[in-house]
């Protein structure tokens, strides 16, 4: 467990860096966590399962500073044990219906996604199967419970 807690020490205190250094990301985020279940994934099948091609990926080291431009249609992906943080700066990729079966094939996936209109969609799929879908904006903030989507 201590070891646990560590990993998500260090994560958390990596993207409160990157907040610092950009705060302009905390406007529009979508933060996708894949656990593998039966399927042994690495950050290359993630990056395939998220439509792009494995030998494409360019790998940076985490205390690299960067600026805004290299946030330009960027997916971030970094591992932990057998589970990968997708960090996407103003992307919407894991809130697609097709991306989430694709990425829970195998494995569990909570996606959180918010913009700077209050627009925020939460969802959950595990093995293939998109089982919840949670979409809250201004115009139901009022309501009692979040208004369920009927996209899978």
């Amino acid at each position: 467990m201590a070891i646990l807690s560590r990993v998500i020490n260090e994560t958390r205190r990596r993207y409160e860096e990157l907040l610092q250094r950009n705060p302009y990301l905390a406007q529009a985020v979508c933060w996708t966590v894949v656990q593998s279940v039966t399927d042994t994934l690495t950050v290359g099948t993630i990056a395939e399962r998220l439509g792009a091609r494995a030998e494409d990926l360019e790998y940076e080291p985490v205390d690299e500073d960067l600026d805004e431009y290299d946030y330009e249609m960027a997916c971030r992906i970094s591992q932990a044990g057998s589970s990968f943080v997708v960090f996407e700066d103003n992307g919407y990729q894991g809130t697609r219906p097709e991306i989430l079966r694709r990425l829970s094939a195998g494995a569990r996936v909570v996606s959180l996604f918010w913009n700077v209109n209050a627009n925020t969609k939460l969802h959950y799929a595990v093995y293939g199967t998109v089982v919840t879908a949670l979409r809250c904006s201004p115009m139901n903030a009022g309501a009692r419970t979040p208004k369920r989507s009927t996209s899978n």
